[in-house]
């Protein structure tokens, strides 16, 4: 009795086993490829990040190509914390927002990507 249990279970757990190999005929599956995103056409800004440390209540800003500077609140995240960065962001204008630096307009972003 106990070998039909085991037997059982056997043949249960391998029928229930994830097939690896191609049924045949079927076309075998292609990789994967990067998705290449076009950031201009997405309409995402091109920006510089500034350290604006020196002035007070600024630390690291947005400079738009135009040479407007943005501030981003909440802060940038880490990974971004690098004076002269490009990359490219979507944002939204905080309207009525004033902050401590006053040397930028407030801004959520709402994406930001190395360029």
């Amino acid at each position: 009795m106990r070998t039909y249990l085991v037997i059982g279970i056997a043949l249960f757990v391998l029928s229930c086993s994830k097939k690896t190999a191609p049924a045949s005929g079927s076309r075998p599956l292609k990789a994967e490829s990067a998705e290449v995103v076009d950031y201009a056409k997405a309409k995402y800004t091109a920006a510089t990040v500034v350290d604006m440390s020196e002035l007070d209540g600024c630390g690291f800003m947005l400079k738009l190509e135009s040479g407007r500077k943005l501030q981003p609140s909440p802060a940038l995240a880490e990974e971004f914390c690098v004076n002269d960065t490009a990359v490219w962001i979507k944002y939204q204008v905080q309207k009525g927002a004033a902050g401590i630096c006053m040397s930028g307009q407030i801004v959520t972003l709402v994406d930001i990507q190395n360029r």
